[in-house]
C-alpha cells in the first residue's frame, strides 16, 4: 500500500525500448478500452511523475507515440484512467524504459483477489505483445 493506493510490480522478463514502450501503451489503451485521464512521465524510473496531459484540459489525448511532450526520451511513462474492459477499474500503469517492469496502482478500496487476477491480465498483455514482436 502507498497511501490509499495498492501497487503491484510485475517483472514480465522482456526488456523494451522507449518507442516500443509508447506503442505498447497505445495498443493497451485501445485493446482494454482505457478512458485515459492522465499521462505522466518521469526522468528516471521511480522518480516523481510530471503530468504531460490531463483530461481536464478538454483536448483529446493523441496516441502516446505522437505526443510532442513524450518525444524526448525519459525513464518512465504512466497512464491513468478507467479500464473499461476490466469492469471500470481505476488504474495507474507505469512502464519503465529499458527494463521489464510494469507497475499497476489501483485505489486500495478497489483491491481484491478477483481484481488481482484482472490486473495480472494487464501484465500478461504487455508480455505477450512484446513476445509476439520478437
Amino acid at each position: 500500500m502507498n497511501g490509499g493506493w495498492f501497487a503491484i510490480a510485475y517483472d514480465i522478463h522482456v526488456r523494451y525500448g522507449y518507442e516500443t514502450m509508447l506503442s505498447l501503451f497505445d495498443r493497451f489503451v485501445s485493446q482494454f478500452q482505457v478512458r485515459v485521464d492522465i499521462i505522466a512521465k518521469a526522468t528516471m524510473a521511480g522518480c516523481a511523475h510530471t503530468t504531460v496531459w490531463q483530461r481536464a484540459s478538454l483536448n483529446k489525448a493523441k496516441p502516446l507515440a505522437d505526443m510532442d511532450e513524450l518525444k524526448e526520451e525519459c525513464g518512465e511513462v504512466a497512464v491513468g484512467g478507467l479500464v473499461m474492459a476490466l469492469d471500470g477499474i481505476q488504474a495507474y500503469i507505469s512502464l519503465s524504459n529499458q527494463t521489464s517492469i510494469v507497475t499497476i496502482q489501483i485505489p486500495g478500496e478497489q483491491y481484491s483477489e478477483e481484481v488481482r487476477v484482472q490486473l495480472d491480465s494487464i501484465a500478461s498483455f504487455f508480455q505477450a505483445s512484446l513476445l509476439s514482436k520478437s
